[in-house]
């Protein structure tokens, strides 16, 4: 099943995006001709992660509590 794997990358993405702890709006983050803040791109795995967390599935999400943690 895909969802584990999911799971464990959303996971991932979301420790280090908070791992310096949360950043100010000022810091900019330059892709493409577009800009946006890492605060952006930190609320954005956070959401991601609730996401994965709340979703329905068979289990327990395997990284609740420390996904929990994050929050």
């Amino acid at each position: 099943s895909w969802r584990p794997d999911v799971d464990l990358l959303l996971m991932r993405v979301a420790s280090r995006a908070c791992e310096e702890g949360w950043s100010y709006v000022d810091s900019d983050i330059i892709m493409e001709d577009r800009s946006f803040s890492w605060a952006d791109f930190q609320l954005a795995a956070l959401k991601a992660l609730l996401a994965s967390l709340l979703s329905p599935c068979t289990h327990r999400p395997p990284y609740l509590s420390y996904g929990l943690a994050l929050f």
